[in-house]
């Protein structure tokens, strides 16, 4: 047999070998589902979640709360609270965070660090509210050149975007530029992210 014949015979085996080795594959060969409780005071309603660089979880939950959960000591503490549905949080460094609330993008700093957000910064809040109860933002995502990104919700009933009071619906943010549209999505968004 020539030395083409056979490798692509090989080539052949190993494809076959390799389809029905993944065929075989069930989810449960590469993830776990863990029961994480939680205290009855924090909100079980997650709007946004981030792996933290030291294994932690930060999470923003529809109440108005930040919390960051421990997995290796199984606790929560209460970063940062009285924010508005916030929908999505990025860690951007140690004690700092930026969150996505309806009416603002919101960096949280933990200047003395103790565990609790003590400067609330306001990153950006030119999109505006009509008060429609569907007009949620998500995001940030921030890319490798700093940009961050958010997504405006269209309003409820097919109403769209309110353009003269919230703008577009999808804005990026240069790092020390100023916010424009990115990208209009039809009929609302279901969330962002980044790859």
């Amino acid at each position: 047999m020539n030395t083409l014949l056979s490798a692509a015979l090989l080539v052949a085996l190993l494809s076959h070998l390799m389809f029905f080795a993944i065929a075989k594959a069930d989810w449960h060969d590469y993830y776990a589902i863990d029961r994480v409780d939680y205290p009855i005071e924090i909100d079980p309603q997650v709007g946004g979640l981030t792996a933290m660089k030291d294994g932690r979880l930060a999470l923003t939950v529809m109440h108005g709360d930040v919390v960051i959960y421990d997995p290796e000591s199984e606790t929560w503490d209460v970063f940062a609270s009285g924010l508005h549905m916030p929908l999505g949080i990025v860690e951007e460094k140690p004690g700092q965070f930026l969150v996505i609330q309806k009416p603002e993008l919101t960096r949280l700093i933990d200047t003395d660090s103790d565990g609790k957000a003590d400067q609330y910064q306001t990153v950006y809040d030119d999109f505006g509210m009509t008060g429609n109860y569907h007009e949620f933002a998500f995001g940030p995502v921030v890319d490798t050149e700093g940009n961050i990104f958010v997504a405006l919700n269209v309003a409820s009933n097919f109403n769209g975007v309110f353009e003269y009071i919230r703008g577009e619906n999808s804005d990026l943010c240069p790092p020390k530029g100023k916010m424009q549209q990115w990208h209009d999505f039809e009929n609302g968004n279901r969330g962002i992210g980044r790859t």
